[in-house]
């Protein structure tokens, strides 16, 4: 489904849940205009029971809804059965087969449907009625005269203690539903005057953490640089090995990477043990010989030698356990550093 469709279908299901809400708010009951020969009986419906039919001078009541219902041998009904697939896209179906059902062209023709049920093979049963613009119009035209302002049209034929189930003008003209939807559009704008200054907000906020985060990782850094300054020509003191130790060319995470990369893809490693002076690997290798000329050549380790003598496992690799000594980085100098060894 596309985004416009996507928002339709959330707007049309906010106007269901605020119908209700909407008919409490406005006018209750329903009034029924019905055609009776060349003239209009109004009946007044409560919702139970039968409904009670006006005198034709009583004064009218206001009702959330005023039918009007045509005689039924001037609209045309249909039963059809469509893929139940189409269920989300059933309005365009509908107009498509409308073109070909009615003896009228679309722009001359109203017409309304309803899902009436679904067949044992998933398909959808939907109840079709049409009739032309220019009969409507001329009983439209008698309904206004008498006082009565039609919000549905219908057939004749439907019961008139039940509400109208199609309706020709398909919901254009009902007052709930209007209602419903100047509801859900007030709701909406109220929600966009309290949503979008708390984003605003939440941005500015954001944005001010970000700025105050890059504010003191820049003095941070020039913290550290001036305090490495400051100790540099003493490189062998506590606080120089501390500044030493963040190298990121002798920091732990990028020495077992490097190593990694040293390591041939037929080597795998059970065992790795590192500290300030040591490298211990054991593991399994296709040729496990091989292993110490390529290690001495990574730079990471020097004066490497197996630790115990090379076993075949019953897969047939090499099983092996190397030792050595760790090569450390040697350690910048600071400006200004005597480079010998004193005078």
């Amino acid at each position: 489904m596309s985004l416009t469709g996507a928002w339709r279908t959330a707007v049309d299901d906010l106007v269901a849940l605020a119908t209700p809400i909407a008919e409490k708010a406005g006018a209750r009951g329903r009034l029924v205009a019905v055609v009776e020969g060349d003239a209009l009986a109004l009946y007044e419906a409560q919702g139970t029971g039968e409904p009670k039919r006006l005198d034709a001078k009583a004064k009218k009541r206001d009702a959330a809804v005023v039918e009007l219902r045509l005689p039924a041998n001037v609209v045309l009904t249909r039963d059809l059965t469509l893929p139940g697939a189409g269920r989300e896209y059933l309005g365009p179906i509908v107009e498509h087969r409308a073109e070909k059902l009615v003896p009228w062209s679309l722009d001359r023709a109203l017409y309304g449907y309803r899902v009436s049920g679904e067949t044992a093979a998933g398909e959808l049963e939907v109840a079709f009625a049409a009739t032309s613009r220019e009969i409507a119009d001329g009983w439209l035209a008698k309904a206004k005269a008498a006082g009565i302002e039609p919000t549905a049209l219908g057939s004749a034929a439907e019961p008139i203690d039940r509400p109208l189930s199609i309706d020709l003008w398909r919901g254009e003209k009902d007052r709930v539903q209007a209602r419903a939807r100047r509801l859900v559009g007030r709701v909406a704008a109220i929600a966009a005057l309290i949503t979008l200054p708390l984003l605003g907000l939440a941005l500015w906020t954001n944005y001010s953490a970000n700025e105050r985060l890059a504010a003191i990782e820049a003095r941070s850094a020039t913290a550290r640089r001036a305090l490495q300054a400051a100790v540099g020509a003493g490189a062998g003191s506590r606080e120089a090995a501390l500044i030493a130790a963040k190298r990121p060319d002798d920091a732990m995470m990028t020495l077992v990477d490097r190593l990694a990369r040293a390591i041939p893809k037929d080597t795998s490693l059970r065992d790795l043990e590192i500290d300030d002076s040591r490298i211990r690997l054991a593991g399994a290798s296709g040729a496990a010989p091989a292993l110490i000329a390529r290690l001495e050549a990574s730079g990471l380790m020097r004066e490497t030698r197996f630790a115990a003598p090379v076993t075949r496992s019953p897969d047939g690799r090499d099983l092996f356990e190397i030792l050595s000594q760790r090569t450390r980085p040697e350690p910048a100098k600071a400006p200004g550093q005597p480079t010998g060894a004193g005078l």
